[in-house]
C-alpha cells in the first residue's frame, strides 16, 4: 500500500521537472514522468489519466489498466464539458475542479490549458484533503509548461 505523501520539489527536481527550452519530445517525456510519479507516490490514487479538450487520452500513468483508462478519459470528458455548461449556466467565474464521491472512492476532475484535463480515480480510504493537495501540486507543476503544441504531442 503506498504511504500517504505528495510528490516533494526532491522527486521533481531529481532531472524530470519541467524546464522551459527543451525540445518538444523531452517535455513529452517530462509530462508522463511527472504523472507516473504523481500516481505512484499519492496514497490512494488507482488510475490518474489526461485528455485533450475533445476527450482523447494523452497521457496514462503506467500502472492504468488501458481499458479502464479508456473509459476514465470518456467519464473525465463529460464531467468537464458538465462543469463547463453549468459553469455557464450560474455565470459564474469558472471551475478548478470536481468531485465526485464514489461507493469505493472519488473521482476528481481538474482543469488544465489548453483545454487539457486531469482524472484521478482513488480505491479504498482516502484523505480527500491530502489527495486534492497533491492533486492542485501537480496541476500548478505541469499547468505553466502544458502548451498546446504539448497537449497535440501528447495526442490530444
Amino acid at each position: 500500500m503506498k504511504e500517504q505523501q505528495v510528490m516533494s520539489d526532491r522527486d521533481v527536481a531529481g532531472g524530470h521537472a519541467l524546464a522551459g527550452g527543451t525540445s518538444l519530445q523531452g517535455e513529452v517525456d517530462d509530462f508522463r514522468w511527472l504523472l507516473a510519479s504523481f500516481a505512484r507516490h499519492t496514497a490512494s490514487v488507482r488510475q490518474a489519466v489526461c485528455v485533450s479538450g475533445d476527450g482523447r487520452l494523452m497521457a496514462v500513468a503506467p500502472t492504468t489498466d488501458q481499458e479502464l483508462a479508456r473509459r476514465l478519459a470518456t467519464a473525465v470528458a463529460h464531467l468537464r464539458v458538465a462543469s463547463e455548461n453549468t459553469v455557464a449556466l450560474l455565470e459564474s467565474g469558472g471551475c478548478h475542479q470536481v468531485v465526485v464521491e464514489l461507493f469505493d472512492g472519488y473521482l476528481l476532475v481538474n482543469t488544465l490549458p489548453h483545454g487539457a484535463t486531469l482524472g484521478v480515480l482513488t480505491a479504498g480510504p482516502v484523505d480527500l484533503g491530502l489527495l486534492g493537495y497533491a492533486t492542485t501540486l501537480f496541476v500548478q507543476r505541469v499547468s505553466p509548461t502544458l502548451s498546446a503544441e504539448l497537449v497535440a504531442a501528447l495526442g490530444g
